[in-house]
């Protein structure tokens, strides 16, 4: 789901309506009932839920777009339709989604070539007016999520020896205004 903040207390919704996807660790598999539970409470509340099998690959599956989409829109500086529709920026995204997916595989996730696919699709069918997160929080010079997501790749990629030359670039040029905004000389160790 994207979101932007039209005025103090509004907030207008970009693109599909919100859901929450609940599982449970690997190995706890009698959490599903109340997982189930969950997420019919959740349902009743009218918020909509699946429960996952493998929240792990769902984790990972988000983080292989977000980190992509979020570092990519903050480097150009673009909305999600700047970004479908310049090719050398669309292609930009496409490397940062397989870096990602990479680095997912090589964590002993199950990532799929379907996965891989739906992350790249997610751009095509996205409002073309969004914007990440990170691109609005580093342009008014807040903290963002640069370490959390971008940084993710890049980190867990050397920790398991898989290039990220794409997600390495978006972070290194990024990182000085991240540091900015936190006050900070040094990225975290």
């Amino acid at each position: 789901m994207f979101a932007r903040r039209t005025t103090p207390t509004t907030i207008e919704r970009l693109g599909d309506p919100p859901s929450l996807r609940i599982g449970s660790l690997p190995g706890a598999a009698s959490q599903m009932s109340r997982l189930e539970t969950t997420a019919s409470m959740l349902a009743d509340a009218g918020i909509a839920s699946t429960v996952s099998v493998d929240i792990w690959r769902d984790l990972w599956r988000k983080l292989i777009f977000i980190s992509s989409f979020g570092g990519v829109c903050a480097l150009a500086n673009a909305t999600a339709g700047v970004i479908r529709d310049q090719p050398r920026t669309r292609a930009l995204f496409h490397a940062a989604v397989h870096e990602a997916a990479a680095v997912a595989r090589a964590a002993s996730t199950k990532i799929t070539p379907a996965d891989v696919d739906d992350a790249v699709s997610r751009l095509d069918y996205s409002d073309p007016r969004s914007t990440a997160s990170m691109m609005r929080d580093l342009a008014a010079g807040k903290p963002s999520e640069l370490y959390e997501q971008t940084g993710a790749i890049v980190h867990y990629g050397e920790w398991l020896n898989v290039p990220t030359p794409t997600h390495s670039v978006v972070y290194g040029a990024l990182l000085p205004h991240e540091l900015r905004a936190r006050g900070d000389q040094h990225e975290p160790d």
